[in-house]
């Protein structure tokens, strides 16, 4: 279940649409606990736990978190952060 703006939503029961809309703002608003910026492979990990999540028992949604068109925004929020992660190693 996610917080947004003071409303429990559960994310197992959204609409692809409104799945890609929440998985947008979630990503932009990731940080560890110490507010430190995750790794690449943290950020990819996780959006693979959402989707094994999703896609197994009991919910068993026919959907790819990576593959579908319907997540394209979302994934371009967290290839941007990524892009922006590699951008600052290189400073």
């Amino acid at each position: 279940m996610l917080e947004n703006q003071r409303k429990t939503v559960d994310f197992e029961t959204l609409t692809d649409r409104e799945l890609n809309e929440i998985l947008e703002q979630f990503y932009a608003s990731l940080q560890s606990k110490r507010g430190a910026e995750y790794s690449k492979s943290a950020l990819v990990s996780i959006r693979a736990g959402i989707n094994r999540y999703l896609t197994s028992e009991p919910f068993s949604r026919p959907i790819s978190l990576m593959k579908n068109r319907v997540f394209m925004s979302s994934n371009q929020v967290l290839g941007g952060i990524i892009k922006g992660l590699k951008r600052d190693e290189g400073c």
